[in-house]
């Protein structure tokens, strides 16, 4: 009686007496644990139904350091066939979040963070395109919201894709840090105004000025600063407009 009074407080208990008394709670695991050595910052979840879900996890996690992890795991992978809704695709990429947090804290813990370093490999700068020049653009932009005091490097994506994303990279010869913008190819376009293009490379630049916080153990990038601070951008609402009516289907078109 007492211990079922204890598993009704809540899903942490039961995960710790999981952990207290394994060979009780053996026979109702749900979830088999595989490790992979050739996965570094990725799970995977497989399976045919909520009896049958197979975990794959980085081999570097397989230590009793990374239980609190696994377990965290083992929730989001209970979810892999409810994500369906809203609500559960928000709850699983919030668990997703807190997993890596946790991943990454217990990896400093251990003074070994290498998995997740990016290979410095050297970056070709090609900010010309065929129908827009985006160092004039980051110029326009630099001046006109951040009085040119922002100091990156920008070019035209190497990726066929619709993602632009902001990165740290070495400079192979002075090894100093810098911030690169890349941009998609797809505003690369003769249909793309030039607000759309300065639009996706003022989102970008505020990624330099309003980096990453992390808030209740969750690594937060378009906080509440950064979009009152997107919202400022003169085109704003056309910018977003074109950035979801059109670019999917110039997207679509070039591959």
């Amino acid at each position: 009686m007492v211990l079922r009074g204890y598993l009704a407080k809540g899903k942490k208990l039961q995960l710790s007496l999981f952990d207290l008394f394994p060979e009780v709670f053996k026979k109702k695991e749900r979830i088999k644990i595989e490790y992979n050595p050739h996965l570094k910052k990725s799970i995977r979840c497989l399976g045919n139904s909520k009896e049958n879900i197979k975990l794959i996890l980085p081999a570097y996690m397989s230590g009793t350091e990374f239980t609190e992890a696994r377990s965290i795991a083992c929730h989001w992978a209970e979810l892999a066939f409810n994500r369906n809704t809203q609500k559960n695709k928000a709850l699983a990429k919030n668990i997703i979040s807190d997993f890596w947090n946790t991943v990454e804290n217990i990896l400093k813990s251990k003074g070994n963070i290498d998995v997740f370093q990016r290979k410095n490999k050297t970056v070709k700068i090609n900010p010309i395109g065929e129908y827009h020049n985006l160092q004039r653009v980051l110029d326009l932009v630099n001046s006109t919201y951040f009085e040119n005091k922002l100091k990156c490097r920008i070019t035209w994506s190497s990726k066929m894709g619709g993602l632009s994303f902001h990165s740290i990279r070495t400079d192979p010869v002075t090894k100093e840090k810098y911030h690169l913008i890349s941009i998609s190819n797809g505003y690369d376009h003769k249909d793309c105004p030039l607000y759309a293009v300065a639009g996706v490379v003022y989102h970008e630049c505020l990624h330099i000025v309003v980096p990453p916080v992390i808030v209740n153990g969750r690594r937060v990038v378009h906080g509440k600063e950064f979009k009152r601070l997107e919202k400022q951008y003169q085109y704003y609402s056309q910018w977003i407009r074109w950035h979801k009516e059109v670019l999917p289907k110039i997207i679509r078109a070039m591959k």
